[in-house]
C-alpha cells in the first residue's frame, strides 16, 4: 500500500548538533550488514500514515518500536499518540482535513525530545551528512535506526525495490517529501520502515534522494551485549545539547 506523504523541505537550525563531532576516528569497523528490524515482532504499523500525512512522526514511532525491540521490550505507540505529536508540530486538526499540510523533520525531533511520544523521549539527536554512508551505517549499527527525510521521485510509485531510473519521473520531489526510519543496511541495499512494511532501496537510490538524516538516541535504547557504542562520545553530546537548549 502507498500511504500519504507529509515531509516538508529541510528546516535548518544552526544549533543542531552534528554527529561527526562525536564519532571517534577509531570507531569500530561498520558491519557489512545490520538488521535490527528483524528483532521486532509483527508487521510495521501504519501509524495512521495511510490516511494522514504524519510521516515525520510515524517514522519516529517506527524507530521507537525497533529500538525498543532490540533492547528486549517492544513498544508500539498508538495512532492517537502519533497524531497528538503531529497536531502539536503542524497545527493539524482532525476535524479539518485542510490542516493536514505536513511537517518538518526537525520540528518532530525537537518536540519528541522535549515532550515525548507515547511516554518515551529522545535523549539526544544529531544531524548526519546524508551522503556519508559511513556515518549513516554507523548510526544504524550503534543506535538501532537513523531518521531520514527524502524527496521522493514519482518513479518509486511503480517499483518494488526503489532504484535509480531516468526521465521526468526520476526527479527528486516529483512525487513529494517523505520521512522514514532507516532500519537495515547491507552490501547493496537499505531498508526503511514505512507504510506498514519494510521498503527496500538500493544504496544509490538512497544517496540520490536522501536530503536529511539524523542519529536518534531513545531513552529505551540499551545496546545488546557486545555492541556497545564504543568510539562514540555520548556524554559530550548530552553536555553540548544542554548548552544549546538552555
Amino acid at each position: 500500500m502507498i500511504g500519504k506523504l507529509g515531509r516538508l523541505p529541510k528546516k535548518a537550525d544552526p544549533r543542531t548538533l552534528q554527529l561527526a563531532r562525536y564519532l571517534s576516528p577509531t570507531l569500530p569497523p561498520i558491519h557489512l550488514s545490520t538488521s535490527w528490524a528483524r528483532l521486532a515482532t509483527g508487521d510495521p504499523p501504519m501509524f495512521a500514515n495511510d490516511r494522514i500525512g504524519d510521516c515525520t512522526v510515524a517514522a519516529l514511532a517506527h524507530s521507537l518500536r525497533i529500538c525498543s525491540s532490540a533492547a528486549g521490550n517492544q513498544i508500539v505507540v498508538s495512532d492517537a499518540d502519533v497524531l497528538k505529536v503531529y497536531s502539536a508540530i503542524s497545527g493539524y486538526d482532525p476535524d479539518d482535513p485542510s490542516t493536514d499540510r505536513g511537517a518538518y523533520c526537525l520540528d518532530a525531533l525537537k518536540y519528541v525530545r522535549t515532550h515525548g511520544l507515547g511516554g518515551h523521549k529522545i535523549r539526544a539527536f544529531a544531524e548526519i551528512d546524508p551522503t556519508d554512508l559511513r556515518s549513516l551505517y554507523a548510526t544504524i549499527d550503534l543506535f538501532g535506526t537513523a531518521y531520514g527525510g527524502y524527496g521522493l521521485p514519482r518513479s518509486a510509485q511503480s517499483q518494488l525495490v526503489w532504484d535509480l531510473s531516468s526521465g521526468p519521473d526520476a526527479a527528486p520531489w516529483s512525487w513529494g517529501g517523505h520521512a522514514m526510519s532507516e532500519t537495515d543496511h547491507g552490501p547493496f541495499a537499505e531498508n526503511m520502515a514505512t507504510w506498514g512494511r519494510l521498503q527496500t532501496a538500493t544504496r544509490a537510490w538512497g544517496q540520490r534522494y536522501r536530503e536529511e538524516s539524523y542519529a536518534v538516541i531513545w531513552d529505551v535504547w540499551v545496546p545488546p551485549a557486545g555492541l556497545s557504542p564504543s568510539g562514540f562520545d555520548l556524554a559530550q553530546m548530552l553536555e553540548d545539547l544542554e548548552a544549546v537548549t538552555r
